[in-house]
């Protein structure tokens, strides 16, 4: 079908808003009322015109739209550009991925307590990921929740965090064929590795620690990948729940803000995710 005539409505975003923090480790804040209902209604019929429904209740690719073709000709999609930049102190430029929207339909099969967990952590996703905005375009109609299951987490979770993001670095700079007595036994730490976060998301899911968000319609959560001295936060990994079997499923927009690279040399990179994240000490 036809995608929608943008609708001009007004928008309930102060740019004087101010982040609500959630969490200090990982650095996650919450913006209410970062998108209006009408807003997010248009951005919901954009998806059902351009979206397959993904099952499963994982982030699949046929469940996502990527609006950067939009973006010229939908004022409200360069608007949320804007609005994002606002937010985290750093302008839309041309290196940065388009909007992506997502909708995640009921798992064909009901999830259970231990099945495998989808989680993400958006510093390899792409391009090196400074900060991720998740805006919530629907309510949740189940137990939909954000889990940030390190958010509390001992040592020895954050010390599988850093084996699974030591695993993404090694496996973008060797040959994926790698059949060594080496990678083999990394392999075996990246499983143990996935064991333990499993377990935390499961903990988080139960209320016993971590932090869980409720989808609220037009809420933002700004999501930091970095650490104030411009290393990848090893806690920044994040779990969304499936919906539950009786709802339409969620939707959700995501606004990647990524380092300028083309333009930049790696110190002043640096320099400037230091500049950028919050807690960092000029």
């Amino acid at each position: 079908g036809a995608l929608p005539t943008t609708a001009r409505t007004e928008t309930t975003f102060d740019e004087l808003t101010m982040l609500s923090p959630v969490s200090v480790a990982p650095r996650v804040y919450e913006v209410h009322r970062f998108l209006s209902s009408q807003e997010c209604e248009h951005l919901i019929r954009i998806g059902l015109v351009m979206c397959l429904p993904s099952r499963g209740g994982s982030q699949d690719p046929l469940g996502s739209a990527d609006l950067a073709a939009l973006q010229s000709s939908d004022p409200l999609l360069a608007d949320i550009r804007r609005r994002v930049g606002v937010l985290v102190g750093m302008k839309p430029h041309d290196g940065e991925r388009g909007l992506q929207l997502i909708h995640l339909a009921p798992p064909e099969v009901p999830a259970n307590e231990e099945t495998s967990k989808t989680v993400r952590h958006d510093a390899f996703n792409g391009p090196p990921h400074l900060v991720t905005v998740r805006i919530f375009l629907s309510n949740a109609e189940g137990n939909e929740r954000t889990v940030f299951p390190l958010a509390d987490a001992g040592s020895r979770a954050i010390d599988a965090a850093r084996t699974i993001l030591g695993d993404k670095e090694r496996k973008l700079a060797e040959a994926e064929n790698d059949e060594s007595d080496d990678a083999a036994a990394k392999n075996e730490a990246y499983s143990r590795a996935i064991e333990v976060i499993n377990k935390e998301v499961i903990r988080c899911e139960r209320n016993e620690g971590g932090v869980a968000l409720t989808p609220r319609q037009g809420t933002a959560i700004v999501i930091y990948s970095m650490l104030p001295n411009g290393d990848v936060d090893p806690s920044a990994f994040y779990h969304s729940s499936p919906p539950s079997a009786e709802s339409d499923g969620t939707w959700t927009l995501h606004v990647s803000k990524e380092l300028p690279s083309d333009r930049l040399e790696q110190s002043a990179r640096s320099a400037l995710a230091k500049r950028l994240v919050p807690g960092a000490a000029f």
